[in-house]
Formats: structure tokens, C-alpha cells, sequence
């Protein structure tokens, strides 16, 4: 079975403990996210599976008549509309998506919210230059944020920034307000 996963820019996928359960497998680990679509056929023509790392690999009707011997699409995180599903149904390609976690993308959000607020790269370049609190910085509280969508990153979001004293305000689909005003947000 010929596997190929697509667009490991950080070269991580051999270092992650499930890929231990492919070592029995023919896998290729393609490192460059190819965008012109003939290269993409002539590396990936004879993959009976493709796993899509995020949203970096468009696949397309054009694209999946030319992979005959593919039969799954397995995709690291929610389906987006990088992904024909229609196409895929034609072509019967079946397609997987992960669950993932929000805890890593909201403790960067958060990271980098509070280096925006608090000025921590600057601070830090300062003190590399012996220099001893070069700025102030201000906080969260009492600002207002906004977080589009409420579902499980924006939730987390939300909740860290409660801990802060800070105003929420939520925009996204119906359900995702509903829900955010039965949490105490606005």
C-alpha cells in the first residue's frame, strides 16, 4: 500500500509516536507543498492514501482523475473546502478528518496575544542587550476581545481570557452565539 503524506514543511511527521504505525507501510513524506497540479500527479500518481497535513493541498476534480489508485484521503484536523468532497464521492475517495485539539492553538493565541499586550519580545531583546525594563507594557484587564467563532479553540479562548477580566465578545454562526451567551459571553 503506497501512502504519501503531503506538506511536512517542519519535517516532524517521522518524529511523531504514530507514525510508528506506518513502519510496515510504504510511505512517502513529501516536505514542499507543490501548488502546480502536474508536478503534484507525477509525485503522487501511484498513493493509495494521502494524508493531508491542514489545508495546505488543494484537492480538486482535476486533480483526483489523475490518481487512479486512490481510495482515502485521511486529513489532520477538520475538513475545509480545500477538500472537494463531491469529487472525492465521485472518484470513491473515501475522506477521514481528525479530531484535534484546541489546546495548542489557543495557548498560542494567548502567547501571542500577550506578547502584543505586554511587549515580551522587546523586553526580552533588551535584557539580551543588558538592558533592564526597557518598556511597561499594558495588560488584558479590562480590554475587549473579539473571537470569531465559538467552537473549541474560541471557547478556550474565551475562558482565558475571563481569567484575565477582560470583555468577550463573540461573532460567528447562530449557535455559536447561543452558546457563547449561555456562557456568560457576549
Amino acid at each position: 500500500m503506497k501512502i504519501t503524506i503531503l506538506d511536512d514543511y517542519q519535517n516532524a511527521i517521522k518524529n511523531l509516536k504514530c507514525f510508528d504505525l506506518l513502519k510496515r507501510q510504504n510511505v512517502q513524506i513529501l516536505h514542499k507543498t507543490e501548488k502546480d497540479p502536474n508536478k503534484l500527479t507525477s509525485l503522487i500518481s501511484e498513493s493509495e492514501i494521502l494524508v493531508l497535513t491542514r489545508e495546505r493541498t488543494e484537492i480538486n476534480e482535476e486533480l483526483l482523475r489523475k490518481l487512479p489508485n486512490l481510495k482515502l484521503i485521511s486529513q489532520t484536523g477538520k475538513i475545509s473546502n480545500h477538500v472537494n468532497l463531491i469529487a472525492c464521492s465521485k472518484h470513491n475517495v473515501g475522506v477521514a478528518e481528525g479530531v484535534g485539539s484546541p489546546i495548542a492553538p489557543a495557548k498560542l493565541t494567548w502567547a501571542l496575544l500577550m506578547n502584543t499586550v505586554r511587549l515580551l519580545p522587546q523586553a526580552i531583546e533588551g535584557m539580551k542587550n543588558g538592558k533592564w525594563q526597557i518598556n511597561i507594557g499594558t495588560t488584558v484587564n479590562g480590554k475587549t476581545l473579539g473571537i470569531w467563532g465559538y467552537g473549541k479553540i474560541g471557547k478556550k479562548i474565551a475562558q482565558y481570557a475571563k481569567v484575565f477580566n477582560a470583555k468577550v465578545l463573540i461573532w460567528g454562526s447562530e449557535n455559536s452565539r447561543k452558546k457563547a451567551v449561555e456562557d456568560g459571553f457576549e
